[in-house]
C-alpha cells in the first residue's frame, strides 16, 4: 500500500526545528549523533531570541515588510559559536545587527557523536516580517515576527476536515469519478499557516495533467486546520501528502477510517448519542456477580457505528469488574443498527466513546440481575 495519511507524511514530531536549518557534524556521522541545543528551546529558541533582539529603524523599515538573513555557523564540542558568516541577508544592517547577536550567544548543548562531544556546523535562516508593536497613537515601533516554515514542532497542524488524503480524494472523485481507474498518485506540498489557513500549495511532478487541475480545484475548498505550535507559539509548517488513485486506493479508501468528528453524525433511532445512552442505560443490567462483591464504578468503551449502520470493534478502555466489561460487551452487542454517518457526501465510519457507571444503592438490598438498571426494584446505574 503506498497511500500516506497526513501524521505520516514527512512529519515529525520532534523538537521544534525550523525546515531552512542545517546541521554538518565535522567528524564521521552516526546514527547515535545528537544535534546542538540552545539553551532554551533548541533552535526555534534561537531564533526568538535573535529576532526579539533585532531593532529596525522606522526612517527605513515599514510594517510589513519582509527582511531575510542567512548565516552559517559552527558550535563547539565545548558548546561555543565560532566561525559565523554572512551568506546572504535583503537588508545589510539587519545582516550585521544577527551577527553581532550570534557573537553574543549564551553557550550552546554540544553535538554528541559516539557518546562524545562534537563540533558542527550550521546554516540557518531567519524569515521575518516586520510589525508594528506601538500602543495606539505612539511612535511606531517595528518588531520581527518568525514567518520560517517549520517542518518540526511541538504540535503539528491537524485539519478539522480529519484524514486529508481521503478528503482530496471524495472531492476529486465526485467531480470525476475515472481517476480511479487507473493507477496513479500525485504529491501535493502546502503550507499551514499561523492562522490555519493554507498557503503555497504545489502538485509536485511536471505537465499539468487532467487529474492535477482536479486536485487544484479541490484544494481551493480546503477547510481550516489548527496550526503547529513551537514553543507556545504557532509558527508556519510544511505538509506532503501522498494522494493516491486507482483501484488498489478505492480498497483501501473503503475501510477508511474511524472517523471522530463528520459532517453528518451518525443517528440513532432518529436521535444522537444521547439517545443511545438512554438505550444503553435501559439495556444493560447489574451483574449479579458484582453486586455481591460490592463492586461499582465507570467502564469506558469505544466502538465504531460502520458505513451499513452495525456496531463494531467494541473495545473496554477502562472497567472496574470483569462482570462490568462482558454485560457493557453484550449490550452494545446487541444495538440496533444506526444511521451511518457522512464526510464530504459519502458514507464513512464513525469512532465513539461512550463511559457507562455502575453505581449501586446503599439504601436498599441488593437485587438479583435481569432487572432493569433504572433503580426501579434494583440497584441503580445512571450514565
Amino acid at each position: 500500500m503506498f497511500r500516506i495519511s497526513f501524521l505520516c507524511c514527512l512529519v515529525w514530531f520532534m523538537a521544534a526545528q525550523p525546515a531552512r536549518a542545517e546541521w554538518f557534524v565535522s567528524d564521521e556521522c552516526d546514527s547515535a549523533r545528537l544535534q546542538p541545543q540552545f539553551p532554551d528551546g533548541g533552535l526555534a529558541g534561537f531564533r526568538r531570541w535573535v529576532l526579539g533582539r533585532l531593532t529596525f529603524p522606522v526612517s527605513e523599515f515599514d510594517p510589513g515588510d519582509p527582511v531575510m538573513v542567512q548565516v552559517s555557523m559552527r558550535v563547539s564540542r565545548k558548546g561555543k559559536i565560532s566561525e559565523a558568516g554572512l551568506i546572504r541577508t535583503s537588508h545589510d544592517a539587519v545582516g550585521r545587527q544577527v551577527m553581532k547577536l550570534i557573537g553574543r550567544s549564551p553557550d550552546w548543548k554540544p553535538a554528541v557523536r559516539g557518546g562524545k562531544a562534537a563540533d558542527a556546523e550550521m546554516r540557518l535562516s531567519f524569515d521575518m516580517r516586520l510589525h508594528n508593536v506601538a500602543a495606539a497613537g505612539a511612535d511606531p515601533l517595528l518588531r520581527a515576527e518568525d514567518v520560517s516554515i517549520y517542518t518540526r514542532a511541538d504540535t503539528l497542524p491537524a485539519c478539522v476536515a480529519g484524514d486529508m488524503v481521503e478528503w482530496v480524494r471524495a472531492r476529486v472523485l465526485a467531480a470525476d469519478p475515472a481517476a480511479d481507474d487507473a493507477l496513479q498518485c500525485r504529491v501535493v506540498r502546502l503550507v499551514v499557516e499561523k492562522d490555519g489557513s493554507v498557503s503555497e500549495t504545489k502538485i509536485m511532478g511536471g505537465e499539468e495533467d487532467r487529474l492535477d487541475k482536479s486536485i487544484k480545484e479541490a484544494l481551493r475548498d480546503m477547510p481550516a486546520w489548527s496550526p503547529a505550535v513551537a514553543l507556545g507559539e504557532a509558527v508556519r509548517f510544511r505538509v506532503q501528502l501522498e494522494v493516491p488513485f486507482g483501484p488498489e486506493a478505492r480498497a483501501e479508501s473503503a475501510q477508511q477510517g474511524p472517523y471522530l468528528l463528520v459532517e453528518q453524525m451518525p443517528s440513532f433511532q432518529g436521535g444522537d448519542l444521547d439517545t443511545f445512552r438512554q438505550w444503553v442505560h435501559r439495556e444493560v443490567k447489574y451483574p449479579a456477580e458484582a453486586l455481591r462483591a460490592g463492586a461499582s464504578g465507570r467502564v469506558v468503551v469505544s466502538f465504531i457505528v460502520e458505513k451499513d449502520g452495525t456496531v463494531s470493534h467494541i473495545e473496554v478502555l477502562r472497567s472496574p469488574h470483569a462482570a462490568f466489561t462482558q454485560e457493557v460487551i453484550r449490550a452494545l452487542g446487541s444495538s440496533p443498527a444506526w444511521t451511518p454517518g457522512s464526510q464530504y457526501g459519502r458514507i464513512v465510519r464513525v469512532k465513539y466513546t461512550l463511559p457507562v457507571d455502575f453505581r449501586a444503592a446503599r439504601s436498599r438490598p441488593a437485587r438479583s440481575t435481569g432487572v432493569d438498571a433504572y433503580g426501579r426494584k434494583s440497584p441503580v446505574r445512571r450514565f
